[in-house]
Protein backbone atom coordinates (compact mmCIF):
# COMPACT_ATOMS: atom_id res chain seq x y z
CA UNK A 1 0.00 0.00 0.00
CA UNK A 2 2.99 2.52 0.80
CA UNK A 3 4.65 1.89 -2.55
CA UNK A 4 1.78 2.21 -4.48
CA UNK A 5 0.50 5.24 -2.44
CA UNK A 6 3.98 7.10 -3.26
CA UNK A 7 3.60 6.03 -6.63
CA UNK A 8 0.08 8.18 -6.89
CA UNK A 9 1.42 10.84 -5.11
CA UNK A 10 5.35 10.91 -7.63
CA UNK A 11 2.67 10.98 -10.36
CA UNK A 12 0.93 13.90 -9.26
CA UNK A 13 3.78 15.65 -8.29
CA UNK A 14 5.14 15.15 -11.75
CA UNK A 15 2.02 16.00 -13.64
CA UNK A 16 1.34 19.38 -11.51
CA UNK A 17 5.47 19.99 -12.47
CA UNK A 18 4.40 19.76 -16.20
CA UNK A 19 1.15 21.82 -15.90
CA UNK A 20 3.52 24.60 -14.74
CA UNK A 21 6.12 24.31 -16.94
CA UNK A 22 4.88 26.15 -19.84
CA UNK A 23 4.92 29.13 -17.45
CA UNK A 24 8.20 29.50 -17.81
CA UNK A 25 8.40 29.98 -21.41
CA UNK A 26 8.03 33.91 -21.71
CA UNK A 27 10.66 34.75 -19.46
CA UNK A 28 13.10 31.72 -20.47
CA UNK A 29 12.99 33.01 -23.83
CA UNK A 30 13.82 36.66 -22.44
CA UNK A 31 16.39 35.47 -20.64
CA UNK A 32 17.80 33.55 -23.21
CA UNK A 33 17.62 36.60 -25.98
CA UNK A 34 19.16 38.82 -23.12
CA UNK A 35 22.68 37.90 -24.11
CA UNK A 36 21.85 37.42 -27.81
CA UNK A 37 21.22 41.08 -27.97
CA UNK A 38 24.19 42.16 -26.38
CA UNK A 39 22.33 45.35 -24.83
CA UNK A 40 20.04 46.00 -21.93
CA UNK A 41 18.48 48.99 -23.48
CA UNK A 42 17.78 47.28 -26.74
CA UNK A 43 16.44 44.27 -25.18
CA UNK A 44 14.24 46.32 -22.85
CA UNK A 45 12.97 48.45 -26.07
CA UNK A 46 12.18 44.72 -27.74
CA UNK A 47 10.64 42.91 -24.75
CA UNK A 48 8.37 46.22 -23.91
CA UNK A 49 7.49 46.16 -27.88
CA UNK A 50 6.36 42.35 -27.45
CA UNK A 51 4.71 42.87 -24.76
CA UNK A 52 2.23 45.63 -25.58
CA UNK A 53 2.04 43.71 -29.33
CA UNK A 54 1.66 40.53 -27.19
CA UNK A 55 -1.48 42.07 -25.48
CA UNK A 56 -3.02 43.51 -28.37
CA UNK A 57 -3.49 40.14 -29.83
CA UNK A 58 -4.46 38.97 -26.89
CA UNK A 59 -7.50 41.38 -26.79
CA UNK A 60 -8.13 39.93 -30.28
CA UNK A 61 -7.91 36.45 -29.52
CA UNK A 62 -9.14 35.91 -26.54
CA UNK A 63 -13.29 36.60 -27.82
CA UNK A 64 -12.26 33.83 -30.30
CA UNK A 65 -10.86 31.09 -28.10
CA UNK A 66 -13.71 31.58 -25.68
CA UNK A 67 -16.37 31.16 -27.84
CA UNK A 68 -14.92 28.31 -29.90
CA UNK A 69 -14.29 26.72 -25.70
CA UNK A 70 -17.68 26.87 -25.49
CA UNK A 71 -19.85 27.10 -28.27
CA UNK A 72 -17.79 24.58 -30.57
CA UNK A 73 -17.87 27.35 -33.13
CA UNK A 74 -15.05 28.08 -35.84
CA UNK A 75 -15.76 31.85 -36.20
CA UNK A 76 -13.68 32.35 -39.27
CA UNK A 77 -15.62 35.82 -39.57
CA UNK A 78 -14.10 37.06 -36.22
CA UNK A 79 -11.92 39.13 -38.49
CA UNK A 80 -15.07 41.81 -39.05
CA UNK A 81 -15.61 42.03 -35.28
CA UNK A 82 -12.08 43.68 -35.17
CA UNK A 83 -12.46 46.32 -38.02
CA UNK A 84 -15.50 47.01 -37.19
CA UNK A 85 -14.24 48.15 -33.53
CA UNK A 86 -11.74 50.27 -35.33
CA UNK A 87 -14.31 52.00 -37.08
CA UNK A 88 -16.21 52.60 -34.16
CA UNK A 89 -13.52 54.92 -33.24
CA UNK A 90 -14.78 57.29 -35.60
CA UNK A 91 -18.04 57.49 -34.20
CA UNK A 92 -16.34 59.00 -30.76
CA UNK A 93 -13.42 61.04 -32.63
CA UNK A 94 -16.02 62.97 -34.40
CA UNK A 95 -18.23 64.55 -32.09
CA UNK A 96 -15.06 64.56 -29.41
CA UNK A 97 -12.32 65.69 -31.71
CA UNK A 98 -11.73 68.94 -29.46
CA UNK A 99 -10.40 66.38 -26.88
CA UNK A 100 -8.25 64.13 -29.41
CA UNK A 101 -6.59 67.46 -30.41
CA UNK A 102 -6.34 68.21 -26.28
CA UNK A 103 -2.88 68.14 -24.68
CA UNK A 104 -4.31 66.49 -21.67
CA UNK A 105 -3.91 63.06 -20.47
CA UNK A 106 -7.21 63.06 -18.77
CA UNK A 107 -9.05 63.76 -22.02
CA UNK A 108 -7.12 61.92 -24.23
CA UNK A 109 -7.45 58.65 -21.77
CA UNK A 110 -10.88 59.21 -21.31
CA UNK A 111 -11.41 59.48 -25.31
CA UNK A 112 -9.47 55.72 -25.43
CA UNK A 113 -11.66 54.77 -22.98
CA UNK A 114 -15.10 55.87 -24.42
CA UNK A 115 -13.91 54.60 -28.06
CA UNK A 116 -13.18 51.46 -26.59
CA UNK A 117 -17.05 51.54 -24.56
CA UNK A 118 -18.61 52.32 -27.77
CA UNK A 119 -17.16 49.83 -29.99
CA UNK A 120 -17.74 47.03 -27.91
CA UNK A 121 -21.38 48.16 -27.41
CA UNK A 122 -21.13 47.95 -31.53
CA UNK A 123 -19.74 44.61 -31.97
CA UNK A 124 -21.92 43.45 -29.06
CA UNK A 125 -24.92 44.22 -30.67
CA UNK A 126 -23.78 43.37 -34.33
CA UNK A 127 -22.15 39.92 -32.81
CA UNK A 128 -25.33 38.88 -31.20
CA UNK A 129 -27.00 39.59 -34.65
CA UNK A 130 -24.29 37.82 -36.57
CA UNK A 131 -25.19 34.82 -33.96
CA UNK A 132 -28.73 34.49 -34.39
CA UNK A 133 -28.68 35.23 -38.26
CA UNK A 134 -25.66 33.32 -38.98
CA UNK A 135 -24.23 30.50 -36.58
CA UNK A 136 -27.10 29.63 -34.75
CA UNK A 137 -28.85 27.38 -37.83
CA UNK A 138 -25.28 25.50 -38.14
CA UNK A 139 -24.12 24.19 -34.86
CA UNK A 140 -22.48 21.17 -34.75
CA UNK A 141 -21.36 21.07 -38.01
CA UNK A 142 -17.72 22.75 -38.69
CA UNK A 143 -17.76 22.47 -42.33
CA UNK A 144 -20.86 24.79 -42.61
CA UNK A 145 -19.89 27.03 -39.82
CA UNK A 146 -16.30 28.04 -41.81
CA UNK A 147 -18.79 28.31 -45.24
CA UNK A 148 -21.44 30.74 -43.53
CA UNK A 149 -19.15 32.81 -41.45
CA UNK A 150 -16.59 33.46 -44.28
CA UNK A 151 -19.71 34.13 -46.04
CA UNK A 152 -20.53 36.47 -43.40
CA UNK A 153 -17.33 38.21 -42.93
CA UNK A 154 -17.67 39.00 -46.64
CA UNK A 155 -20.81 40.53 -46.47
CA UNK A 156 -19.91 42.73 -43.66
CA UNK A 157 -16.75 44.12 -45.05
CA UNK A 158 -19.19 45.35 -48.38
CA UNK A 159 -20.85 47.21 -45.64
CA UNK A 160 -18.43 48.73 -43.96
CA UNK A 161 -17.28 50.07 -47.45
CA UNK A 162 -21.13 51.35 -48.16
CA UNK A 163 -20.80 53.10 -44.60
CA UNK A 164 -17.63 54.08 -44.69
CA UNK A 165 -16.22 54.06 -47.74
CA UNK A 166 -13.42 52.04 -49.33
CA UNK A 167 -10.38 54.70 -48.96
CA UNK A 168 -8.42 54.57 -46.16
CA UNK A 169 -8.90 55.93 -43.41
CA UNK A 170 -6.05 57.68 -41.20
CA UNK A 171 -6.74 57.84 -37.38
CA UNK A 172 -4.09 59.96 -34.98
CA UNK A 173 -2.84 59.71 -31.97
CA UNK A 174 -3.76 62.17 -29.18
CA UNK A 175 -1.13 63.87 -28.06
CA UNK A 176 -0.27 62.59 -25.24
CA UNK A 177 -0.18 59.28 -25.94
CA UNK A 178 2.75 59.65 -28.73
CA UNK A 179 6.57 59.78 -28.25
CA UNK A 180 8.21 57.74 -25.18
CA UNK A 181 9.06 57.19 -21.73
CA UNK A 182 13.37 57.31 -22.00
CA UNK A 183 15.29 55.63 -18.92
CA UNK A 184 18.54 56.62 -19.37
CA UNK A 185 19.29 54.85 -22.67
CA UNK A 186 16.05 52.62 -22.39
CA UNK A 187 13.06 53.97 -24.86
CA UNK A 188 9.28 52.65 -23.93
CA UNK A 189 6.51 54.43 -26.19
CA UNK A 190 4.02 55.86 -24.23
CA UNK A 191 1.06 53.88 -26.25
CA UNK A 192 2.69 50.76 -25.93
CA UNK A 193 2.80 51.10 -22.39
CA UNK A 194 -1.01 51.49 -21.91
CA UNK A 195 -1.67 48.66 -24.23
CA UNK A 196 0.14 46.50 -21.52
CA UNK A 197 -1.49 47.95 -18.97
CA UNK A 198 -5.29 47.40 -20.55
CA UNK A 199 -3.95 44.19 -21.44
CA UNK A 200 -3.26 43.34 -18.11
CA UNK A 201 -6.33 44.41 -16.98
CA UNK A 202 -8.62 42.80 -18.97
CA UNK A 203 -6.93 39.95 -18.64
CA UNK A 204 -7.66 39.98 -14.89
CA UNK A 205 -10.89 40.70 -14.90
CA UNK A 206 -11.58 38.11 -17.59
CA UNK A 207 -10.00 35.70 -14.82
CA UNK A 208 -12.05 37.07 -11.88
CA UNK A 209 -15.04 37.04 -13.97
CA UNK A 210 -14.36 33.16 -14.44
CA UNK A 211 -13.23 31.97 -11.64
CA UNK A 212 -14.78 33.74 -9.21
CA UNK A 213 -18.39 34.25 -10.21
CA UNK A 214 -21.31 32.35 -11.21
CA UNK A 215 -22.02 32.99 -14.73
CA UNK A 216 -18.05 32.28 -14.75
CA UNK A 217 -18.78 28.67 -13.19
CA UNK A 218 -21.35 28.07 -15.83
CA UNK A 219 -18.77 28.57 -18.45
CA UNK A 220 -16.36 26.77 -17.78
CA UNK A 221 -19.00 23.91 -16.82
CA UNK A 222 -20.67 24.63 -20.61
CA UNK A 223 -16.95 24.41 -21.85
CA UNK A 224 -16.46 21.09 -20.23
CA UNK A 225 -19.68 19.76 -20.36
CA UNK A 226 -22.90 21.56 -21.89
CA UNK A 227 -24.97 18.31 -21.86
CA UNK A 228 -24.72 18.61 -17.96
CA UNK A 229 -25.24 21.96 -17.76
CA UNK A 230 -28.35 22.38 -19.75
CA UNK A 231 -29.60 19.35 -17.65
CA UNK A 232 -29.31 21.07 -14.58
CA UNK A 233 -31.78 23.03 -15.95
CA UNK A 234 -29.44 26.69 -17.14
CA UNK A 235 -30.10 27.95 -20.72
CA UNK A 236 -27.50 27.22 -22.51
CA UNK A 237 -29.05 29.05 -25.42
CA UNK A 238 -29.00 32.68 -23.81
CA UNK A 239 -25.26 31.48 -22.23
CA UNK A 240 -23.95 31.03 -25.75
CA UNK A 241 -25.52 34.30 -27.06
CA UNK A 242 -24.02 35.88 -23.54
CA UNK A 243 -20.42 34.27 -24.76
CA UNK A 244 -20.60 35.25 -28.36
CA UNK A 245 -21.60 38.67 -27.41
CA UNK A 246 -18.64 39.22 -25.24
CA UNK A 247 -16.11 37.64 -27.46
CA UNK A 248 -16.98 40.15 -30.22
CA UNK A 249 -17.23 42.69 -27.37
CA UNK A 250 -13.62 41.44 -26.82
CA UNK A 251 -12.67 41.85 -30.46
CA UNK A 252 -13.86 45.33 -30.97
CA UNK A 253 -11.76 46.35 -28.20
CA UNK A 254 -8.67 45.04 -29.90
CA UNK A 255 -9.97 46.70 -32.82
CA UNK A 256 -9.78 49.86 -31.23
CA UNK A 257 -6.26 49.57 -29.87
CA UNK A 258 -5.25 47.98 -33.02
CA UNK A 259 -6.34 51.02 -34.90
CA UNK A 260 -4.23 53.18 -32.75
CA UNK A 261 -1.44 51.46 -33.15
CA UNK A 262 -1.60 51.06 -37.20
CA UNK A 263 -3.50 54.79 -37.51
CA UNK A 264 -5.08 53.28 -40.63
CA UNK A 265 -8.40 51.72 -41.00
CA UNK A 266 -8.93 49.50 -43.46
CA UNK A 267 -12.34 47.24 -43.97
CA UNK A 268 -9.91 44.89 -44.09
CA UNK A 269 -7.60 44.79 -41.17
CA UNK A 270 -8.69 42.32 -38.99
CA UNK A 271 -8.43 39.67 -41.89
CA UNK A 272 -5.05 40.60 -41.93
CA UNK A 273 -4.38 39.54 -38.14
CA UNK A 274 -6.74 36.76 -38.36
CA UNK A 275 -3.49 34.07 -39.16
CA UNK A 276 -1.81 35.29 -36.18
CA UNK A 277 -4.48 35.28 -34.03
CA UNK A 278 -5.58 31.37 -34.96
CA UNK A 279 -1.93 30.48 -34.61
CA UNK A 280 -2.36 31.49 -30.85
CA UNK A 281 -5.05 30.04 -29.90
CA UNK A 282 -3.96 26.59 -31.31
CA UNK A 283 -0.61 27.40 -29.08
CA UNK A 284 -2.35 28.55 -25.79
CA UNK A 285 -5.11 25.58 -26.11
CA UNK A 286 -8.44 25.60 -27.88
CA UNK A 287 -10.90 27.55 -25.29
CA UNK A 288 -8.27 28.54 -22.89
CA UNK A 289 -7.92 32.22 -21.86
CA UNK A 290 -4.50 31.39 -20.11
CA UNK A 291 -3.00 29.68 -22.72
CA UNK A 292 -4.11 32.54 -25.22
CA UNK A 293 -2.36 34.91 -23.33
CA UNK A 294 0.84 33.07 -22.71
CA UNK A 295 0.69 32.07 -26.48
CA UNK A 296 0.09 35.33 -27.57
CA UNK A 297 2.85 36.50 -25.76
CA UNK A 298 5.17 33.80 -26.46
CA UNK A 299 4.18 34.71 -30.48
CA UNK A 300 4.92 38.80 -30.08
CA UNK A 301 8.05 38.06 -28.45
CA UNK A 302 9.53 35.64 -30.59
CA UNK A 303 8.73 37.87 -33.51
CA UNK A 304 10.77 40.92 -32.09
CA UNK A 305 13.41 39.04 -30.98
CA UNK A 306 14.22 36.97 -34.37
CA UNK A 307 13.33 39.56 -36.21
CA UNK A 308 16.22 41.96 -34.49
CA UNK A 309 18.47 39.00 -34.74
CA UNK A 310 18.01 37.63 -37.87
CA UNK A 311 15.58 39.47 -39.89
CA UNK A 312 15.00 36.80 -42.51
CA UNK A 313 13.74 34.15 -40.56
CA UNK A 314 11.15 36.44 -39.12
CA UNK A 315 8.15 35.63 -41.55
CA UNK A 316 8.77 32.05 -40.72
CA UNK A 317 8.80 32.70 -36.77
CA UNK A 318 5.33 32.12 -35.31
CA UNK A 319 5.01 28.67 -37.62
CA UNK A 320 8.25 27.47 -36.32
CA UNK A 321 6.85 28.58 -32.43
CA UNK A 322 3.59 26.75 -33.45
CA UNK A 323 5.51 23.45 -34.72
CA UNK A 324 7.63 23.40 -31.72
CA UNK A 325 4.77 23.69 -28.94
CA UNK A 326 2.77 21.33 -30.99
CA UNK A 327 5.52 18.42 -30.54
CA UNK A 328 6.02 19.27 -27.30
CA UNK A 329 2.18 19.48 -26.48
CA UNK A 330 -0.12 18.18 -28.85
CA UNK A 331 -3.07 19.61 -27.62
CA UNK A 332 -1.73 23.04 -26.85
CA UNK A 333 -0.02 24.83 -23.90
CA UNK A 334 -3.33 24.52 -21.23
CA UNK A 335 -5.91 22.83 -24.00
CA UNK A 336 -9.31 22.56 -21.89
CA UNK A 337 -10.70 19.13 -21.83
CA UNK A 338 -14.23 18.83 -23.60
CA UNK A 339 -17.22 16.06 -23.41
CA UNK A 340 -17.49 14.70 -26.51
CA UNK A 341 -19.92 12.08 -26.38
CA UNK A 342 -22.72 11.21 -28.77
CA UNK A 343 -26.41 12.37 -28.21
CA UNK A 344 -28.63 10.40 -26.67
CA UNK A 345 -32.29 9.53 -27.66
CA UNK A 346 -34.62 10.64 -25.10
CA UNK A 347 -35.47 8.44 -22.35
CA UNK A 348 -39.14 7.32 -22.51
CA UNK A 349 -41.76 8.35 -19.85
CA UNK A 350 -41.67 6.11 -16.77
CA UNK A 351 -44.26 5.50 -14.77
CA UNK A 352 -44.01 5.75 -10.63
CA UNK A 353 -43.44 2.50 -8.85
CA UNK A 354 -46.53 1.66 -6.95
CA UNK A 355 -46.59 0.33 -3.10
CA UNK A 356 -48.84 -1.81 -1.82
CA UNK A 357 -51.29 0.31 -0.99
CA UNK A 358 -51.42 1.69 -4.40
CA UNK A 359 -50.13 5.27 -4.02
CA UNK A 360 -46.86 6.11 -5.56
CA UNK A 361 -43.48 5.32 -3.75
CA UNK A 362 -40.75 7.41 -1.62
CA UNK A 363 -37.36 6.80 -3.23
CA UNK A 364 -34.42 7.96 -1.62
CA UNK A 365 -34.50 11.78 -1.62
CA UNK A 366 -32.53 15.08 -0.75
CA UNK A 367 -33.77 17.45 1.78
CA UNK A 368 -36.22 20.35 0.92
CA UNK A 369 -36.03 23.27 2.68
CA UNK A 370 -37.70 23.15 6.01
CA UNK A 371 -37.82 27.25 6.31
CA UNK A 372 -40.17 28.58 3.78
CA UNK A 373 -42.77 25.45 3.62
CA UNK A 374 -42.39 26.46 -0.37
CA UNK A 375 -40.56 24.80 -2.86
CA UNK A 376 -39.46 26.22 -6.43
CA UNK A 377 -40.65 24.65 -9.49
CA UNK A 378 -39.79 26.02 -13.05
CA UNK A 379 -42.73 27.75 -14.47
CA UNK A 380 -42.07 26.24 -17.75
CA UNK A 381 -42.92 23.09 -16.24
CA UNK A 382 -46.59 24.18 -14.77
CA UNK A 383 -49.71 24.44 -17.67
CA UNK A 384 -51.27 27.82 -16.95
CA UNK A 385 -54.07 26.21 -15.49
CA UNK A 386 -52.09 24.46 -13.35
CA UNK A 387 -50.92 28.16 -12.22
CA UNK A 388 -53.75 29.53 -11.93
CA UNK A 389 -55.15 26.62 -9.89
CA UNK A 390 -52.31 27.71 -7.17
CA UNK A 391 -53.98 29.06 -3.81
CA UNK A 392 -52.59 32.66 -3.12
CA UNK A 393 -51.44 31.63 0.29
CA UNK A 394 -48.96 28.93 -0.96
CA UNK A 395 -47.18 31.26 -3.89
CA UNK A 396 -44.14 32.47 -1.98
CA UNK A 397 -42.95 35.83 -3.16
CA UNK A 398 -40.89 35.92 -6.33
CA UNK A 399 -37.10 35.52 -5.33
CA UNK A 400 -34.34 37.47 -6.14
CA UNK A 401 -32.49 36.94 -9.13
CA UNK A 402 -28.75 37.01 -9.38
CA UNK A 403 -26.98 38.04 -12.35
CA UNK A 404 -26.01 34.56 -13.23
CA UNK A 405 -30.37 33.48 -12.89
CA UNK A 406 -30.43 35.23 -15.96
CA UNK A 407 -29.41 31.81 -17.64
CA UNK A 408 -31.68 29.83 -15.46
CA UNK A 409 -35.38 28.70 -15.53
CA UNK A 410 -37.71 31.55 -13.96
CA UNK A 411 -38.93 30.00 -10.55
CA UNK A 412 -42.11 30.02 -9.47
CA UNK A 413 -43.70 28.18 -6.15
CA UNK A 414 -47.38 25.86 -5.82
CA UNK A 415 -47.48 24.11 -2.90
CA UNK A 416 -49.57 22.10 -0.86
CA UNK A 417 -50.54 23.50 2.31
CA UNK A 418 -50.41 20.07 4.08
CA UNK A 419 -47.30 18.66 2.01
CA UNK A 420 -45.54 21.80 2.13
CA UNK A 421 -42.56 20.44 0.78
CA UNK A 422 -43.49 18.87 -2.36
CA UNK A 423 -43.05 20.38 -5.92
CA UNK A 424 -45.94 19.53 -8.00
CA UNK A 425 -47.85 20.53 -11.19
CA UNK A 426 -50.89 20.18 -9.39
CA UNK A 427 -51.51 20.76 -5.46
CA UNK A 428 -50.24 18.31 -3.46
CA UNK A 429 -53.63 17.40 -1.12
CA UNK A 430 -57.17 18.19 -1.73
CA UNK A 431 -57.12 18.77 1.65
CA UNK A 432 -55.50 22.25 0.80
CA UNK A 433 -58.44 23.64 -0.98
CA UNK A 434 -56.88 23.86 -4.32
CA UNK A 435 -58.03 20.84 -6.37
CA UNK A 436 -57.97 20.87 -10.08
CA UNK A 437 -58.32 18.75 -12.92
CA UNK A 438 -55.43 17.83 -14.44
CA UNK A 439 -54.24 19.54 -17.75
CA UNK A 440 -54.87 17.58 -21.38
CA UNK A 441 -51.90 19.07 -22.84
CA UNK A 442 -49.59 16.87 -24.76
CA UNK A 443 -47.38 18.02 -21.84
CA UNK A 444 -49.44 16.31 -19.08
CA UNK A 445 -50.00 13.32 -21.29
CA UNK A 446 -45.84 12.55 -21.37
CA UNK A 447 -46.22 13.14 -17.56
CA UNK A 448 -47.72 9.81 -17.02
CA UNK A 449 -51.57 9.68 -15.78
CA UNK A 450 -52.96 11.77 -13.54
CA UNK A 451 -54.21 10.69 -9.99
CA UNK A 452 -57.05 9.23 -9.49
CA UNK A 453 -60.13 11.03 -9.39
CA UNK A 454 -60.64 11.95 -5.57
CA UNK A 455 -57.18 11.41 -4.37
CA UNK A 456 -55.39 13.25 -1.71
CA UNK A 457 -52.31 11.73 -2.68
CA UNK A 458 -49.42 12.99 -4.70
CA UNK A 459 -48.82 11.76 -7.98
CA UNK A 460 -45.16 11.02 -9.80
CA UNK A 461 -44.32 13.69 -12.77
CA UNK A 462 -42.10 14.71 -15.02
CA UNK A 463 -41.17 18.18 -15.85
CA UNK A 464 -40.25 19.67 -19.33
CA UNK A 465 -36.47 19.68 -18.65
CA UNK A 466 -34.39 21.31 -21.71
CA UNK A 467 -32.70 17.71 -21.64
CA UNK A 468 -34.74 14.79 -20.76
CA UNK A 469 -32.63 12.65 -18.37
CA UNK A 470 -33.74 14.58 -15.77
CA UNK A 471 -36.91 14.55 -14.57
CA UNK A 472 -38.60 14.55 -10.64
CA UNK A 473 -40.83 12.73 -9.04
CA UNK A 474 -43.59 13.80 -5.96
CA UNK A 475 -43.93 11.53 -3.95
CA UNK A 476 -45.02 11.81 -0.56
CA UNK A 477 -44.53 15.32 0.44
CA UNK A 478 -40.95 14.63 -0.69
CA UNK A 479 -38.98 15.59 -4.33
CA UNK A 480 -36.43 12.97 -5.15
CA UNK A 481 -33.51 13.72 -8.43
CA UNK A 482 -32.72 9.88 -9.24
Amino acid sequence: MSSGHSATLATERSRRFLDRLPLLLVPGLALICLPMIGTLSSWVTLTTAGLAMGMMIFLMASGLTLVFGLMDVINFGHGVFISLGAYATLLVLGPFAAWAEADSLALNLGLLGLCILVAMAVTGVVGALFERIIVRPVYGNHLKQILVTVGGLIVAEQLIHAIWGASPITVALPPTLRGAFVFGDVVVERYRAVAVVIGLLVFGAMQLVLNRTRVGLLIRAGVENPEMVEALGYRIRRLFVGVFMTGSALAGLGGVMWAFYRQTLTAGMGMDVMVLVFIVIIIGGLGSIGGCFLGSLLIALVANYVGFLAPKLALVSNILVMAVVLVWRPQGLYPVSRSRRSPQPPEPARPAPATASGGPSCPRTRPARASSGFCSWPSWALSSRHRSSCPAASRSARPRRSASSFFSPRATTCCSATRGSCPSRIPCSSASGATASPSRSAASARHGPPPPSGSSRPWSCRHSSPSPSVWCRCACGRSSFP
